[in-house]
């Protein structure tokens, strides 16, 4: 879903704070003292979300977020919020903008990494470029690819410390989905009747957001 925003650059629905601030009223309390813009946005109508902006902030940095599918929005709310909580914590207090790199540096990278994706985010000059996204009041609640047409594998893991782990490793995949990939967008990652029917617009290499996603 968020791949289907990003690349044919549908700006998103963000999700009213009353419906999980109480919750985590100290989180955006701190949030506010220290000058982090915290915010969640719909993926379809269970999804979530997560961007944290710290383009205002003392240690001043880019975006970073992450996302959330469960079977219901509060459940991917709740999940969003502590995953990025602490990555919050982390880059305000200890990283900052030393972790990021340009869009100069990523185009250098013979192989990028989800790493390199997320160290993009960082860099302000980038969150500026695809803020329009996040910043759009005229945003759209995607429609997922039906359920049905998404096709799941458990994982079986060789390291056995996590066999004890009360957790399961699941890789989804449908030919009916954008795929997440590494890198500059390019056409034989590109799911373009997906991009279409999702925008409700043709899309080509030509019309969709050439720059690399943000997700780490």
């Amino acid at each position: 879903m968020f791949l289907s925003h990003y690349l044919t650059k549908t700006p998103f629905v963000k999700i009213p704070r009353n419906l999980y601030s109480e919750k985590f009223h100290a989180l955006f309390d701190w949030c506010d003292r220290v000058k982090i813009n915290f915010s969640l946005y719909y993926l379809g109508q269970a999804g979530c979300l997560g961007l944290i902006d710290g383009r205002k902030s003392d240690n001043t940095f880019g975006y970073i977020m992450t996302s959330t599918l469960s079977s219901a929005l509060h459940d991917s709310i709740e999940n969003t919020v502590l995953n990025l909580a602490l990555r919050a914590f982390y880059y305000h207090k200890y990283e900052g903008s030393t972790q990021n790199i340009s869009l100069q540096d990523f185009r250098g990278l013979q192989n990028p990494s989800f790493k390199h994706h997320g160290a993009l985010a960082l860099n302000v000059e980038y969150a500026n470029s695809i803020s329009f996204l996040f910043e759009n009041p005229c945003g759209v609640i995607g429609k997922p690819v039906n359920t049905s047409l998404i096709t799941h594998t458990t994982l079986v893991s060789s390291n056995h410390v996590l066999e004890s782990i009360p957790a399961s490793f699941v890789w989804a995949q449908s030919k009916y989905s954008q795929g997440l990939f590494l890198g500059f967008p390019d056409e034989k990652f590109l799911n373009l009747t997906r991009l279409s029917e999702f925008s409700g617009t043709k899309q080509s290499l030509q019309t969709i957001l050439n720059l690399p996603h943000p997700m780490d």
